[in-house]
């Protein structure tokens, strides 16, 4: 089980992480965080791993709101988890698998985007509760797409995630960036927050966009409509981006 966690958006000044009255280099910086994820993810479960991770994560939001970090590329870092920048350099996002044991994989990930305020700010994209509430936040980002939505720029997240159970899933949610924080579009997935597809691990997600086409495409394992009972089969759904909304094809 994932511990709790709570953390405000903020920015912190990097000194707090530093050491009083000492600056660090980002790249020293980025030495330590290699060096706490792996210490705490290749860790047995216990309340010392707990504690690394915390220091962890207290480090890597430290560092993020920090603005000298927005144009740093964390090559080190990113060899152990995704970092996905947008288009426009303007949001980046940072996921990792806690590995803390079991089929089902408990992923953390956070934004970092300068709001309409100016600022750099660090926000979390998952929960810390997907175990409990069964919710399909936890995943690795691994796509980052700009749309056009109500005249402005959007943000479209594409993970991937397991649950266990023999089955993995893909999830799309579109943002976007309000004057302090991140606004998930409620209605931007046939009139949901999200698109998700679940399927067994012997079929490939697939979850993409095709920027060209604006189409969002994915395998999902649904009911068929067949009358000889009910059947399960893979289908490929396709939704198309219509007025800052994605709608079913056809």
């Amino acid at each position: 089980m994932k511990f709790r966690f709570s953390l405000l958006v903020c920015t912190l000044p990097v000194f707090l992480f530093a050491g009083a009255g000492t600056e660090r280099s980002i790249i020293s910086q980025e030495v330590e965080l290699v060096h706490l994820l792996k210490a705490y993810t290749q860790s047995p479960y216990s309340d010392f791993r707990d504690s690394l991770a915390r220091q962890f994560r207290n480090e890597l939001t430290g560092v993020l709101s920090s603005e000298k970090s927005l144009g740093y590329n964390f090559d080190s870092l990113r060899k152990y988890m995704s970092i996905v920048r947008s288009a426009d350099g303007r949001l980046r996002t940072f996921s990792w698998d806690e590995r803390d044991g079991g089929t089902w994989h408990n992923i953390t990930s956070y934004a970092q985007f300068r709001g309409g305020d100016g600022l750099m700010h660090i926000e979390q994209l998952d929960t810390d509760s997907e175990d409990v509430s069964g919710a399909f936040s936890d995943v690795k980002i691994y796509s980052v797409h700009t749309v056009e939505r109500n005249g402005r720029t959007a943000y479209l997240l594409l993970g991937a995630g397991t649950h266990g159970g023999g089955l993995h899933h893909a999830q799309a949610r579109l943002f976007t960036i309000g004057h302090r924080g991140l606004e998930l579009c409620s209605d931007a997935f046939n009139g949901t927050k999200e698109a998700v597809a679940e399927i067994p691990r012997t079929y490939p997600v697939s979850m993409s966009y095709d920027e060209q086409k604006q189409v969002l495409s994915y395998n999902d394992y649904i009911w068929s409509d067949a009358s000889a009972g009910k059947t399960r089969c893979l289908r490929n759904v396709e939704l198309k981006l219509v007025n800052g909304r994605f709608r079913k094809s056809g």
